[in-house]
């Protein structure tokens, strides 16, 4: 058992350039779910305090809260998000007309919002694009 902080690291989400996201619960409450992003490195763990300033400048449901940001040991958790990427359901062959216009809209929505507040994304792709699973749907 991994812990980072309150949270203990159930399973590894994704790996990029950045460093590691992990899906992980609250060692006080289990059914607290976060992502919790570990950089790779120093240059990493620089950046980290600043995503986490950026990214809690942005309060709505199209960007997912930031829990906690803590540079020793150097991690941010957000809300955790129950779906998948984009890159993986585009895996599964094209996605249908209104889903796409769906999607596509709001990540135009996501990015205008963060435009107005000063923010520019700078790593925008599939992977990096949560699309929530609704009521009913599996």
């Amino acid at each position: 058992m991994t812990t980072l902080g309150e949270w203990v690291l159930d399973e590894l989400l994704g790996e990029g350039a950045f460093g590691r996201v992990w899906r992980a619960h609250a060692r006080s409450d289990p059914g607290k779910l976060a992502a919790v992003k570990v950089p790779r490195d120093d240059r990493g763990a620089a950046l980290l305090e600043a995503e986490g300033a950026a990214q809690s400048r942005l309060a709505s449901s199209r960007f997912p809260r930031v829990l906690g940001v803590s540079t020793d040991p150097p991690y941010i958790a957000f809300e955790y998000v129950h779906g998948e990427s984009l890159r993986s359901l585009l895996l599964g062959g094209k996605l249908p007309e209104a889903q796409a216009h769906d999607v596509v809209r709001g990540v135009l929505l996501a990015l205008s919002e963060a435009h107005a507040k000063g923010i520019a994304h700078r790593d925008l792709k599939p992977e990096n694009v949560l699309v929530a699973r609704t009521v009913g749907s599996s």
